[in-house]
């Protein structure tokens, strides 16, 4: 952010002002949580969302988020696209239902423009891509899963 500074003298009067340039503009895109399985909203979970400039940023939490979804299974996600470009994101107590998520980043100008969601290993259910929509699908970790947490 730039702020530039202008002094004028006038009759003997010195009036000055400020203007700012560079202001960083902040992005919006909506995240639907999904059952993997049955394909319900995951209501009021929490989702850990991690970014960067870089998908190799992103897998070392350059930037992070949380947020609660709504009664519907939304939340939305402002951010500043200078330091966010890649997204990965998790549901807190719950498992992904994509292969080795820590190791998959997602596009923040791809969900812009067509819409993604992740991949859907738990069942069937698949979404409709949206433009500014990211799905992610999840379920109930079994109980192996749990004790190895």
């Amino acid at each position: 952010m730039t702020t530039r500074s202008c002094f004028l003298l006038l009759g003997g009067l010195l009036i000055g002002g400020s203007s700012v340039t560079g202001v960083a503009r902040s992005l919006e895109i909506t995240i639907q949580a999904l059952n993997g399985k049955d394909g319900k909203p995951l209501v009021h979970q929490r989702l850990l969302v991690f970014g960067g400039k870089t998908a190799e940023a992103t897998s070392h939490h350059e930037t992070h988020f949380e947020f609660t979804t709504d009664e519907k299974g939304f939340a939305r996600m402002s951010f500043d696209p200078a330091t966010t470009q890649w997204i990965e994101v998790f549901a807190d107590t719950l498992t992904l239902c994509i292969s080795k998520p820590n190791f998959v980043q997602f596009n923040i100008d791809k969900i812009l423009r067509t819409g993604l969601a992740t991949p859907n290993n738990c069942g069937a259910i698949a979404t409709q891509l949206k433009p500014g929509q990211f799905t992610v699908f999840a379920r109930s970790a079994t109980l192996r899963e749990e004790m190895a947490w």
